[in-house]
């Protein structure tokens, strides 16, 4: 699509015209992207970003990007990206031809679970109990264990505040939960936002009302906890061990084999191997040693 084409929508005069392949943060691993800049505080990292194509800023900041080969100018960038997006997702084909709804018939789908009737595989020997629900963009493998409650394909929190009302960020992306996974009752795992896949490895398992946002990426055998929240965009190594009610922000890598004891908070990446504790958490026997030294 080109700026040109969404222009008016938008309220933005194009500077200079060019074709974008997605949208997405700063930080989304995508190519030929479209991001936004609101204001000259977020200048410097902007013109870092790895994939842009074009650039949507306020009419002041067009000068700090020369090099960029789409530009356009609108007096509010964030709002009209989050519109941009709302568009994209709810009325063209952006992220991908609908496709009809396949269940593999040797899937066992409880008469009330809720299945959306496009854009959801489910693979063969599934299972779906009762008052699962399953959205758009969601690819079940095979051999998974969908419990009782539990939601796929949810929209994450994505909120922005705009004058007295509060948009809610579109999502595009799907949900991959790959074979042999099991979901245990009212977990919630969330869709991507832009065209990515908040993917489930082989074989973990999501505890009672776990929440996985948007496009977590949670390798092999990992087991995460009741209750545990993990936020999005963090990357899950294989064969982790995340507590009950454990809290990971977004953005951060989590190491293979690494274990998040019950009820830690954690806001920094975490290495292979590595027990972390506490809130905030630390490295587990730093936290032991603290704790004994208070005692």
């Amino acid at each position: 699509m080109r700026l040109s084409e969404m222009a008016s929508r938008l309220q933005a005069t194009v500077v200079r015209d060019a074709e974008f392949l997605n949208l997405g943060f700063f930080f989304d691993d995508l190519p030929d992207k479209l991001i936004f800049v609101m204001a000259p505080g977020f200048v410097s990292a902007a013109q870092k970003v790895i994939g842009t194509k074009c650039v949507l800023c306020t009419p002041e900041l067009a000068s700090c990007f020369p090099n960029v080969e789409g530009l356009a100018t609108t007096a509010d960038p964030r709002i009209a990206f989050f519109r941009l997006q709302q568009f994209l997702v709810e009325d063209t084909s952006f992220y991908g031809a609908p496709f009809p709804t396949e269940i593999h018939s040797s899937a066992q789908i409880h008469p009330r679970a809720w299945i959306a009737t496009s854009n959801v595989r489910v693979g063969p020997n599934t299972v779906v109990e009762a008052n699962v629900v399953i959205g758009e963009g969601s690819l079940i493998g095979a051999g998974v264990h969908v419990r009782a409650g539990s939601i796929l394909g949810a929209e994450g929190f994505q909120p922005a505040r705009h004058l007295d009302e509060v948009l809610q960020m579109a999502h595009g992306g799907g949900l991959c939960v790959q074979d042999n996974v099991e979901i245990f009752a009212n977990a919630v795992i969330a869709r991507s936002v832009f065209r990515q896949m908040t993917t489930l490895g082989e074989h973990s398992r999501i505890g009672n009302g776990a929440f996985v946002s948007h496009n977590v990426q949670l390798g092999k055998r990992c087991f995460v906890g009741h209750n545990s929240t993990i936020n999005g965009n963090t990357t899950v190594g294989d064969d982790v061990w995340i507590g009950p009610s454990a809290t990971i922000s977004n953005l951060l890598r989590i190491g293979d084999r690494s274990r998040i004891s019950l009820g830690a908070v954690v806001i920094q990446s975490v290495p292979a191997d590595a027990h972390v504790t506490g809130m905030t958490a630390l490295e587990h026997r730093r936290m032991l040693r603290h704790v004994a030294s208070i005692g």
